[in-house]
């Protein structure tokens, strides 16, 4: 029997070693913690566990977590190598994982190609999403293709019934159609789905400004026909009430109300208008014309200033300043300012 003895330097240099290798635990444990933190935790606030946020996956969410999982790839590769039986296998693995991710990216890179293309290879992935079927058709909207872009927009609404948006985007593409009747329907439909409207009480905090578009859409559909007026001004009304700062509203409410003459009304929505934008200067623009209507000239002019002075180069404003100026006389001046601003 052989009795092996332990020296005292021996005994030393076995518990430096163990301390080592304990640090080196500690190290590999705390990358290890460290990549997969950076896996979780980032992606915690887009997992829907705590709040719907409409989407699980997405590129922009995984950004910080594939750095996670490139550091803990990494570190398990520098582990595995060092072993003798493992060393092949692991750089087998390690090289089939970067030839797979980068044609993966590389294929990916064709789905970035336009709008298009993005949306739907996601709709290879989620058909049953209506914001997907609702970005194909606004990008096929954008390139003057109404037709294609009404069948994705009409899948929106059978994948999620009380999309406001899409019907609203069906309603605006049928309009695009020159379908006018299909259009109303449409935007029937999307305002019967809007929170019902009780005088006295705000909804600026429930209804999103977007959605409030019903209302002008429909409305300025309807206008096109004079006997259905008071209707199309009904909406309008509707829209303010539901939110009354909404600058559109008041806006287009002004036109209508100007082309029915009663100027005192289209008077006080554009004041209301400037109130919430006094630095629009067709704003002052369309509420000149309304002076002009009430027979009040020198107020037209004041106003045709204001949009001159926020737009030198309002060429209506322009013009029809400069008319009210020779009616007065001030002709010459008023070809001073043309000629410097052009």
């Amino acid at each position: 029997m052989v009795r092996v003895c332990f020296t005292t330097r021996d005994t030393h240099r076995y518990g430096v070693m163990k301390k080592e290798e304990v640090l080196l635990q500690r190290i590999q444990l705390y990358f290890n913690q460290q990549a997969l933190s950076l896996i979780v935790l980032p992606f915690i606030p887009a997992s829907n566990l705590f709040f719907p946020v409409g989407f699980v996956v997405a590129e922009r969410v995984l950004y910080v977590p594939s750095m996670g999982f490139c550091v803990l790839i990494a570190h398990g590769f520098k582990m595995v190598s060092h072993k003798g039986h493992l060393k092949k296998i692991s750089w087998l693995m390690i090289g089939v994982l970067l030839t797979t991710h980068a044609v993966k990216t590389f294929n990916r890179n064709w789905d970035w190609e336009s709008e298009y293309t993005l949306f739907t290879s996601a709709l290879k992935v989620n058909k049953n999403n209506a914001k997907l079927w609702n970005n194909v058709g606004h990008a096929l909207e954008n390139q003057n293709n109404y037709a294609m872009a009404l069948r994705y927009f009409l899948q929106a609404t059978r994948v999620q019934p009380d999309d406001i948006g899409a019907h609203m985007n069906v309603g605006r593409t049928y309009k695009n159609l020159n379908k006018s009747k299909q259009a109303e329907e449409a935007y029937l439909v999307a305002k019967s789905l809007m929170p019902q409207v009780i005088p006295g009480k705000k909804y600026a905090t429930r209804v999103a400004p977007n959605h409030l578009n019903v209302y002008i859409n429909l409305a300025n559909l309807i206008r096109a026909n004079d006997s259905r007026l008071e209707e199309a001004d009904q909406l309008y009304r509707q829209a303010i009430s539901m939110r009354p700062d909404f600058k559109q509203a008041y806006i287009s409410r002004g036109e209508l109300l100007l082309k029915m003459n009663k100027l005192t009304e289209a008077r006080d929505a554009y004041l209301r208008a400037l109130e919430l934008d006094g630095t629009n200067a067709d704003l002052w623009y369309n509420l000149a014309i309304v002076n002009i209507e009430m027979k009040d000239p020198s107020e037209a002019l004041k106003n045709f200033n204001h949009a001159l002075e926020l737009n030198p180069r309002h060429k209506l404003a322009l013009f029809n300043s400069a008319l009210l100026m020779q009616e007065s006389g001030e002709l010459r001046e008023r070809e001073k300012i043309q000629l410097n601003a052009f």
